[in-house]
């Protein structure tokens, strides 16, 4: 038996591809702040891997992501699990340009709402 539900949502929410959006452009700010002027400012930048993986754990406690999403969310965090400062600078360097590039997969997905966040096909438990 499939069941549906309705979801009311107030009018002054964001749907998810906006709230999504909200999120990844607080997530990227201190890691395009450390890339920029060929990784200047990456010294000034604290507990970035702290940072990035607490709000992206956040944002999966929150609700259930499409596949890609979900996929990129996790390598995401899994370039910020080791401490940012113990690392030689090229490694810095290096998971920021990834970082980077996992988060411009991620803003192509919520330029493209319909391919990304279109639901899911139901999942059918037969008795």
């Amino acid at each position: 038996m499939i069941r549906s539900a309705t979801v009311i949502r107030r009018s002054s929410e964001p749907n998810p591809p906006e709230q999504f959006q909200q999120w990844l452009n607080r997530v990227a700010r201190p890691i395009e702040f450390a890339s920029r002027d060929s990784f200047a400012h990456l010294p000034t930048v604290k507990n970035l891997n702290r940072f990035v993986s607490s709000q992206v754990m956040q944002a999966l406690s929150d609700r259930v992501y499409p596949r890609a999403i979900e996929a990129a969310l996790l390598q995401l965090r899994e370039l910020f699990l080791e401490d940012q400062q113990r690392l030689p600078a090229e490694d810095q360097q290096r998971r920021l340009q990834e970082a980077t590039v996992i988060l411009g997969v991620l803003r192509k997905a919520v330029r493209d709402p319909a391919r990304a966040w279109q639901d899911p096909e139901p999942i059918v438990v037969r008795e």
